[in-house]
């Protein structure tokens, strides 16, 4: 199993736009907590920090269906995503949506492949 962080919008644009302040602030606490426990020292950081659209993805159903297929059929396939759809301080209609339109428009195109 793995966590995939997933906001599903209703295009890609506003996807990035409804969810990046939310992921970009999780990315950098999480960050944090992980230099800290390392004892890295902050310079170290710009090396250990990747993009954090790379963790956190958004975008419309397509998209979302596509980075499912993606992790479950990459070398090191997941056989039993996660999906992670609240990340801290978005609002709770926002991820309501999200989760919606992933149950809702995602599930048919695994069931047309």
């Amino acid at each position: 199993m793995s966590l995939l962080w997933l906001y599903v919008g209703r295009d890609n644009a506003s996807a990035v736009r409804e969810s990046e302040a939310y992921a970009i602030y999780t990315h950098g606490v999480y960050r944090g907590w992980t230099l800290e426990a390392s004892g890295r020292e902050a310079a170290h950081a710009a090396v250990w920090d990747p993009d954090p659209r790379r963790h956190y993805l958004a975008g419309d159903p397509a998209f979302a269906a596509e980075a499912v297929r993606r992790a479950t059929a990459s070398s090191f396939p997941i056989e039993r995503p996660v999906v992670g759809m609240s990340l801290p301080g978005m609002p709770d209609e926002r991820v309501r949506g999200s989760m919606e339109r992933f149950a809702r428009e995602v599930p048919p195109v695994f069931r047309e492949a």
